[in-house]
């Protein structure tokens, strides 16, 4: 159990920075977007674009993550077979 702990905090913190970035990107475009509809459009296309992004590279994270623990696993009772 003791090899499992350091990992999961791994995709939470990961998807947090990601998080934070997008938001203090979003907040850039949509105050200069104010100024200009074609930055307008731009910025709701960039915002969909980011969050399926986000959305798509949490999911690889959790089955990687996933997939990697359970080689783990087999290669350790494999070893000890």
């Amino acid at each position: 159990m003791a090899n499992s702990t350091p990992n999961n905090g791994f995709p939470y913190k990961h998807s947090a920075v990601s998080g934070v970035f997008l938001v203090m990107v979003g907040l850039f475009t949509f105050v200069y977007s104010c100024f200009d509809v074609k930055v307008m459009r731009l910025f709701i296309g960039t915002v969909i674009c980011c969050s399926l992004l986000t959305i798509v590279g949490m999911i690889i994270t959790f089955t990687g993550l996933r997939v990697l623990e359970s080689l783990v696993k087999n290669a350790v009772s494999w070893r000890n077979a």
